[in-house]
């Protein structure tokens, strides 16, 4: 599974935000997890906590920390996008979702050009016009540190 690349930038820029819809991130005290159900059918299941995972025969997935330039405002073809984009050093590009959490969408903002560090879940969500879109299911999102 190889990531989703765009040759040119410009013709994803410039048309609005737009935040998909997920659910929130469970735990036992209240506290952010830092890892997510996969089920067996491929899909995330961010509520369920590790025994509930394991009792649906998912596997508990750990997430990733991905460093990169952050987008917002980004637009594709048929409206296949979430909105906002991280794209690597290597000029990897994938999508970020947000899921409408309001500190996320807000650090987005704020960051918005500058270099970032993502932490979430690698999930692929089958589209029209882009056939597999690789998704970033985001639970943190800061600016990266600064270089010496």
């Amino acid at each position: 599974m190889s990531p989703l690349r765009f040759t040119s930038l410009a013709l994803v820029l410039g048309f609005g935000l737009v935040i998909t819809g997920a659910a929130g991130s469970a735990s036992a005290d209240g506290t952010p997890q830092t890892h997510h159900c996969k089920l067996a059918d491929g899909t995330f299941d961010a509520t369920k906590t590790n025994k509930q995972c394991t009792a649906a025969k998912g596997t508990w997935a750990k997430d990733v920390a991905y460093t990169g330039a952050l987008l917002t405002q980004v637009n594709a073809i048929g409206g296949e996008t979430t909105g906002v984009v991280l794209t690597l050093a290597d000029k990897t590009t994938y999508e970020l979702d947000l899921h409408g959490d309001k500190a996320l969408v807000t650090a987005g903002e704020v960051l918005a050009g500058k270099p970032v560090v993502v932490t979430g879940y690698l999930t692929t969500k089958k589209g029209v016009e882009i056939a597999v879109r690789h998704i970033v299911v985001v639970s943190s999102l800061t600016a990266a540190p600064a270089k010496k």
